[in-house]
């Protein structure tokens, strides 16, 4: 098991009791399996697209298997486990507000994107929640730092 992300430690400190926890943006499910590793949620929902992915030689064959990888990562014990695929900008606004008590975003990492999924993001968490994630581009956009060293 890889070393938990600085918010998904933060996070185990934080809640007292089992989360309801969201991933935007699975691909293979490492970050899922780290969240329910480390936060054992009660329940786990992870929205990603397994459809098409933006890197260099990227086939079809691999994005079937990274849904089948991100299944076998993510379930398994008393956490619920629920994917939906879809695009998160389409998904997020259909569901409920405030029934998510950590959100970790690592889906498009393109400048409006990313930002469209941390407004999602900010309605679906609950007063008191966490929304995190890692490794977006800033596009030089002001407020917003992008640090190699620490992977977002």
């Amino acid at each position: 098991m890889e070393e938990a992300r600085p918010c998904i430690s933060f996070a185990k400190t934080y809640f007292r009791s089992r989360p309801i926890c969201m991933e935007i943006g699975v691909q293979e499910g490492n970050h899922s399996r780290n969240i329910i590793h480390y936060l054992s949620p009660l329940k786990m929902v992870m929205v990603d697209c397994w459809e098409t992915y933006t890197r260099t030689g990227t086939t079809e064959q691999y994005v079937d298997s990274a849904f089948e990888v991100a299944k076998e990562r993510a379930t398994g014990g008393d956490t619920i486990s629920e994917f939906i695929k879809g695009n998160s900008q389409t998904i997020l606004p259909s569901l409920e507000e405030n029934s998510f008590d950590f959100i970790y975003i690592d889906g498009d990492h393109a400048p409006m994107s990313c930002a469209l999924d941390i407004i999602n993001a900010v309605r679906l968490v609950k007063l008191g929640g966490i929304v995190g994630g890692h490794d977006y581009l800033s596009d030089g956009k002001p407020g917003i730092v992008h640090d190699e060293k620490q992977h977002g």
